[in-house]
């Protein structure tokens, strides 16, 4: 199965500064579930973004790697939630010919959502998987996240029924 060519990953603040606070099996489920996504990526030539928020550090060595091993692949420095304030995410994802977004990380209904608000206003389709985004501070707010992308784009209960649409 080949790649549709009008997707691409974006890997939102993934960084040891908001993970490193979660709960041992929710940071570790999210890490492993992001991991398994790049994979997936790097063997079907997705093109992914890892955004990272400015003076937060990396994200862990293996995820680290996980992005940099995907040819083309690039990290994004961000001052704002919303990843689109740099707008090199925005001329990068144009460039590529991307229509449709799949994005994951943390702080779903900060960051996660914020960018994939404005990811619609600039008229990418949006999905996401409830294994694939966390939220460090409450689950009120990760269900609130739920709603939103069930409403505004796409929720998968599990990511790897979201690969076969990649």
């Amino acid at each position: 199965m080949s790649a549709k060519k009008d997707t691409a990953v974006i890997v939102v603040d993934m960084q040891v500064a908001f993970i490193g606070s979660m709960p041992d099996l929710e940071r570790v489920r999210l890490i492993d579930s992001n991991i398994s996504l790049l994979e997936h990526c790097q063997n079907r030539d997705v093109p992914v973004v890892g955004l990272k928020y400015t003076r937060r550090g990396n994200y862990p060595d293996e995820l680290e790697s996980a992005v940099n091993n995907i040819p083309g692949s690039r990290f994004l420095y961000k001052r704002d939630d919303d990843g689109f304030t740099n707008p090199r995410l925005r001329n990068h994802l144009k460039r590529l010919g991307v229509e449709r977004i799949v994005i994951t990380g943390v702080n779903a209904g900060f960051c996660v959502q914020s960018t994939a608000e404005s990811a619609l206003h600039e008229g990418f389709k949006i999905a996401t998987s409830k294994d694939l985004i966390a939220h460090n501070s409450g689950v009120g707010s990760l269900t609130s996240a739920y709603n939103w992308f069930r409403k505004n784009g796409t929720l998968f209960e599990r990511y790897q029924d979201m690969l076969r649409t990649l």
